[in-house]
């Protein structure tokens, strides 16, 4: 099952790398949770670069 997503997979996992817990990518809700994040992250990021520039 390595790489498809199911809602059966848990939501929180053990993070790989560092301490602590993470979004589990393979969790359909946890999917969209890190995308709508990431998304949300790079277009704040690209509003504050432009409001800087004008």
């Amino acid at each position: 099952m390595r790489g498809k997503q199911t809602s059966s997979e848990p939501f929180w996992v053990p993070k790989k790398i560092g301490v602590g817990i993470g979004v589990n990518p393979r969790n359909t809700a946890g999917f969209w949770v890190s995308l709508a994040v990431t998304l949300s992250a790079l277009i704040a990021l690209s509003a504050l670069i432009v409001s800087f520039f004008l």
